[in-house]
């Protein structure tokens, strides 16, 4: 791997790991509100900013981590309407079971990728890792 993607500092690895474990809280927090999920994608927008010029590795980190959590909240919008619309406004509980058991595991996949990044490795979420790879040319 190029070392224009691989981390310098500890602190390159702690701000890749804030932007993927903000996923993690954006999943768990879907339920709590309607801002809460969204504010946590501010965590790796704003490391994208700031680092897009100062650390290849840690804006690549920055920006899968942001589009692969506004790809889980659009699903997550999505299945919540279509659950709500399927079982109306008397099972609200059964609908939160039904979306905590369907994003935690995205919410695990956020913490795995956090703990990869944390170590100074490489994590790519399925499909999303690839294709971002793919764009940022064969120097990546």
């Amino acid at each position: 791997m190029p070392s224009s993607l691989q981390p310098h500092t500890p602190s390159e690895r702690f701000f890749a790991c804030a932007a993927h474990g903000s996923i993690a809280l954006s999943c768990l927090t879907f339920m709590a509100g309607v801002l809460a999920p969204y504010v946590a994608l501010l965590v790796p927008l704003v490391l994208w900013t700031l680092y897009v010029r100062r650390s290849r590795w840690v804006a690549f980190n920055a920006l899968e981590a942001l589009l692969y959590q506004i790809i889980v909240l659009a699903g997550g919008v999505l299945l919540t309407l279509a659950i709500f619309r399927a079982l109306g406004t008397d099972e609200i509980w059964l609908l939160s079971v039904i979306l905590l058991a369907i994003l935690f595991p995205f919410s695990l996949l956020g913490l795995w990728a956090a703990r990869r990044a944390l170590q100074g490795g490489v994590f790519h979420y399925p499909l999303l890792g690839l294709a971002l790879r793919r764009l940022a040319g064969p120097s990546s």
